[in-house]
C-alpha cells in the first residue's frame, strides 16, 4: 500500500486537522494536569500518615490532621477528575485519529464535519474496541527493500553511503 502524496494541499481537510489539533491539545493538558494532581496527591498522602502519627502524641490539639485530611481529600477528587477527563480525551484522541489515518492510508473522501465533530465525543468501549481492532498491516506502506540490503550496500561501499566497511586490525 502506498499513502496519497502529502503536498502543499495536503491529504486532510482543515477540519480533520484542526479536530486532531485540538484533541490533541485537550489531551495533554489534561494528562499534564492529572500528573500534577497525582504528585499532589503523593505529598498530601504522605503528610496526612505524619499528621497521624502527630495525633496521637497530642490529642487535644488535632487541627494540623484535620486540615492535611480536608486538603487531601480535595486533592484526591481532583486526581479522579482530572483522570477521568484525561481518558476521556484519550479515547477520543484515539479513535478520531485511527479513523482519520484509516481513511488517508485507504484514499477514502474526507471525513463530513458532523463525523468529525461525532469523533470528537466520549467514544463507547465498543467504538474503542473497533478503532483498535482495525490491522496495523493496513497503515504500514509498501517497502521495496529491506533493511539488510542496507547494511549489505554500507558493508560493500554501494550508491548509500559512499565508502567501504573494512574491519580494523589490532
Amino acid at each position: 500500500m502506498r499513502f496519497p502524496p502529502f503536498d502543499d494541499r495536503g491529504t486532510l481537510t482543515t477540519i480533520e486537522l484542526e479536530a486532531l489539533r485540538s484533541m490533541h491539545g485537550a489531551f495533554l493538558t489534561a494528562r499534564y494536569e492529572w500528573h500534577s494532581a497525582v504528585a499532589l496527591w503523593d505529598r498530601l498522602d504522605v503528610a496526612r500518615d505524619l499528621a497521624d502519627l502527630r495525633t496521637t502524641e497530642r490529642p487535644p490539639f488535632r487541627y494540623y490532621g484535620e486540615a492535611v485530611h480536608e486538603i487531601a481529600s480535595s486533592a484526591s477528587d481532583y486526581e479522579r477528575h482530572t483522570a477521568l477527563i484525561a481518558w476521556r480525551y484519550a479515547a477520543s484522541t484515539a479513535v478520531l485519529g485511527i479513523t482519520v489515518l484509516e481513511r488517508v492510508a485507504h484514499a477514502k473522501p474526507p471525513l463530513a464535519a458532523a463525523a468529525v465533530e461525532g469523533l470528537c465525543q466520549e467514544p463507547t468501549l465498543g467504538q474503542l474496541r473497533e478503532a483498535l481492532s482495525v490491522p496495523a498491516a493496513d497503515f504500514l506502506p509498501a517497502r521495496e527493500r529491506r533493511f539488510g540490503d542496507d547494511r549489505e550496500e554500507w558493508r560493500s561501499g554501494g550508491p548509500s553511503c559512499g565508502m567501504a566497511w573494512t574491519p580494523r586490525s589490532r
